[in-house]
């Protein structure tokens, strides 16, 4: 199976459990052979360890219509009290499915059983040992309470209706290999590193005069861009606090300017100047040197073949 192409982390809102809820899911998909698979991240809002749970998902499709629905089972332990967890298992996922909603049906502590909406428990229900855990004198535990036998008729019916639910929909056990959470943490590293990156290389770049600056080294600046609508541009020693050190490859690509006026000891790139149509002379006043990378002709690429280039001494 390759690499996920898409990562998608998304914000559940639709709980109606008050023991267990699940926060977040993150949707994994691989375009390239049309799987999808999620991740699911839940809280367990009960003051008990949750030793196992089983829930439903129902997969919706861009439109919102139904695609299946699957029972999901964990059945080993997930989480100690009042804490979030990540299942260690995924789901896969019909590669259609754009949405998800979830409901959760049974959930397994160390001293209680929720089984759809009710408590279960051979000693007492989970409010009486809600409230033995947070009064300062908790009440003695009743008398195991004892209870009634339902007729047997009533009991296969019940069990049928819950066969009838179970064939209607996908049972699934989730597993994944260990590694998974791994790449998880790879590819989160990944991104952060990339965007800051991008951000570091954003931030050395701005506009002053309609020259496109980029910070070389300290206060020294290259001009790699202009968007100005001069005849005559003046490329200056200093653009603000900056010293102008290099006019790179490209900076005036399609520009109509007729003259260039350069007062900066400055390095020309090749190809620094690119289809100025209107440019006839580059200028430079005697004193001022240009280094330029090559010959004097390459800085000009696609411009007229007569432009004057006046008072410009060559270095290397």
């Amino acid at each position: 199976m390759g690499l996920y192409n898409n990562i998608e982390k998304i914000k559940y809102s639709k709980n109606t459990s008050e023991v267990v809820n699940l926060k977040e899911y993150i949707l994994f998909e691989n375009e390239r052979e049309e799987i999808k698979y999620i991740v699911f991240k839940f809280i367990n809002e009960v003051n008990q360890q949750l030793l196992g749970m089983e829930f439903e998902v129902s997969q919706y499709n861009l439109d919102g219509a139904l695609i299946e629905t699957s029972i999901v089972i964990y059945d080993k332990f997930l989480a100690r009290e009042n804490e979030e967890f990540v299942p260690n298992a995924k789901l896969k996922v019909n590669y259609g499915c754009k949405t998800i909603s979830v409901k959760l049906l049974r959930a397994t502590f160390e001293r209680f059983l929720w089984n759809e909406g009710e408590y279960e428990d051979n000693s007492y229900k989970f409010e009486r040992y809600y409230l033995d855990e947070h009064a300062q004198n908790p009440a003695p535990a009743p008398a195991p309470v004892r209870k009634e036998k339902k007729p047997e008729k009533e009991k296969k019916k019940r069990i049928g209706k819950k066969f009838e639910l179970k064939k209607q929909t996908k049972k699934n056990i989730a597993r994944f290999p260990a590694f998974f959470l791994a790449f998880i943490f790879m590819a989160v590293s990944a991104f952060v590193g990339v965007s800051l990156y991008f951000f570091e290389k954003d931030s050395k770049r701005f506009t002053i005069d309609d020259f496109k600056l980029c910070i070389a080294y300290n206060k020294n600046v290259s001009i790699y861009g202009y968007v100005g609508n001069d005849k005559v541009v003046e490329i200056p020693q200093k653009l603000g606090e900056y010293n102008v050190i290099t006019i790179e490859s490209g900076a005036f690509t399609d520009c109509k300017m007729e003259r260039v006026e350069i007062n900066a000891d400055v390095k020309i790139e090749k190809h620094a100047f690119v289809n100025c149509k209107n440019l006839k002379e580059i200028y430079s006043p005697a004193e001022v040197t240009i280094r330029i990378d090559n010959a004097e002709v390459d800085i000009c690429k696609g411009c007229s073949p007569f432009i004057s280039l006046t008072n410009i001494k060559y270095s290397n």
